[in-house]
């Protein structure tokens, strides 16, 4: 009898595993997915003048960080002339953001990236994250899923 309790108790304790490192697993594509799709969208709304915006867009989960990479190359691109001001910019970056177990973040680094999102009183909106993140939730449950099944 013990002996069987035993094979439960690490059955339990295996599916428990999978759902926790699957539900990982899920996430990060999830949050990288929406990373590609933003900075997609961002080009495709012809938001770019230097494209630090576009390249300040990351991701962080447990174990990853874009952050760096992202303003180094932000603060690179930035020190160019841009397509539309023919001037450099100087942006301003927020601080990195730190996901939690079973958190992630698709943030965008440079601080005027609201208000291309959102626009202004002197110019339209142009979302790009926000639609990247539904376009890309629309599939979670089939890759959360995927991710769990593989790790059981």
């Amino acid at each position: 009898m013990e002996l069987h309790f035993d094979v439960v108790e690490d059955s339990v304790r295996r599916v428990k595993q999978a759902f926790l490192h699957g539900a990982a697993d899920a996430m990060a594509k999830l949050a990288l997915d929406t990373e590609a799709k933003a900075k997609m969208n961002i080009t495709d709304q012809n938001a770019i003048d230097t494209g630090a915006a576009r390249a300040s867009i990351h991701t962080e989960f447990q174990g990853h960080s874009g952050y760096s990479e992202a303003i180094s190359e932000a603060r690179s691109v930035a020190s160019k002339p841009g397509m539309h001001s023919g001037t450099p910019s100087n942006p301003q970056f927020y601080p990195s953001i730190k996901a939690d177990e079973l958190e992630a973040v698709v943030a965008v680094g440079v601080e005027y990236g609201a208000l291309i999102e959102l626009g202004t009183v002197h110019m339209s909106p142009r979302p790009f994250l926000e639609p990247a993140a539904n376009e890309v939730f629309g599939a979670a449950e089939s890759i959360i899923i995927e991710a769990i099944n593989r790790r059981l």
